[in-house]
């Protein structure tokens, strides 16, 4: 079913879901002459149709085509939670983020989105696909929320971060305002009688946290930047100790934060990837999708170019291996402060 055209529009897709960072799912139809098929991505992959003939399938077609062109925003794939405010110049000029809430009375808290500072956004289609907003609240805190795709079967990350949270581990950001779980499943979007061995379900959630400091990549000088994988690497230790691997070691994930008196220290976020270390024996059929140049050589060995080998198990010498690369990136790529 997958042909040249599908692929190019794979291409397209990704650039939609980068630029809409609100969006769930894509679909699109490819329409010639005589015939027309639908195309899906979303956080799971694509499914397509045959082609159909439009003689044969007449109200079939003009369905899809009326359904493809609702403005109803929701039905085309877009996070109604998340809404805009345009300016006369048709730019988005002001946005804010709705979290449902079952400890405030009217059940939810609204965010209001930094407009001049761009979210961060995971950069494939397929995978937790997940995106830090930068927001305050209605106080004017800076807080961030995270939207997540998480794969079916694996921990919720406020349950991990609860667990850290009663734990009391030391050098991990645990301070959560807000959750809001199973917003959303993929498989919702797919057809009931859609088969298919590279199919993993992926369940929507988004978590509302302090924004504790900024990521490693914003030090300020070099004693901040060693003092801060510093501690990283002890908050992972903690973690770890506690009963959970973190598994996403990466530059964002590292913020500097201050002590009381003002020195700078570290911590380590995001736990959407980590999982309780009597997990770790077993090993995902779905490939890993992360920021590659922190993943080991073990890791990366097990991707979608090697399957014959024999899949390794992210364990925590996978992610000292990425403080490595960390450290890497901070000596090599950066001549200085800024």
């Amino acid at each position: 079913l997958w042909d040249g055209t599908a692929t190019v529009l794979t291409t397209v897709f990704r650039e939609i879901f980068f630029s809409q960072p609100n969006r769930q799912f894509v679909r699109a139809l490819i329409i010639t002459e005589t015939k027309f098929r639908l195309l899906h991505f979303d956080r799971s992959g694509a499914y397509v149709t045959r082609y159909l003939k439009i003689k044969e399938y007449p109200i079939v077609f003009v369905r899809l085509v009326l359904a493809l062109s609702s403005h109803n925003e929701r039905l085309v794939g877009l996070d109604t939670s998340i809404q805009w405010t345009v300016g006369a110049d048709g730019r988005k000029n002001a946005g804010t983020i709705r979290v449902r809430n079952s400890k405030l009375p009217n059940g939810a808290s609204t965010y209001n989105l930094i407009m001049d500072e761009p979210p961060l956004i995971y950069n494939s289609i397929r995978g937790p696909g997940t995106i830090r907003w930068n927001a305050t609240d209605a106080n004017g805190n800076r807080v961030y929320v995270k939207d997540l795709w998480r794969a079916f079967g694996r921990s919720p990350e406020y349950k991990l971060l609860q667990e850290a949270s009663d734990e009391k581990v030391q050098g991990v950001l645990t301070d959560i305002l807000a959750f809001e779980d199973k917003i959303a499943q993929t498989m919702d979007y797919r057809p009931k009688d859609v088969v298919s061995s590279d199919f993993f379900n992926r369940i929507f959630s988004r978590l509302v946290m302090n924004a504790a400091g900024p990521s490693l990549s914003a030090f300020t000088s070099q004693l901040e930047a060693i003092t801060a994988l510093r501690d990283a690497i002890i908050g992972h230790r903690n973690l770890l100790t506690a009963g959970i691997l973190h598994r996403e070691i990466t530059m964002d994930n590292i913020l500097i934060t201050k002590d009381k008196d003002g020195r700078p220290t570290g911590k380590i976020c995001d736990l959407a990837g980590a999982i309780p270390s009597y997990e770790k024996a077993e090993v995902s059929g779905e490939p890993r999708e992360g920021e590659r140049l922190y993943l080991s050589a073990s890791v990366l060995r097990t991707s979608i170019e090697e399957r014959e080998l024999a899949a390794v198990v992210h364990d925590y010498l996978d992610d000292l291996e990425a403080f490595n690369y960390v450290l890497s990136v901070l000596l090599f790529r950066y001549k200085g402060v800024g």
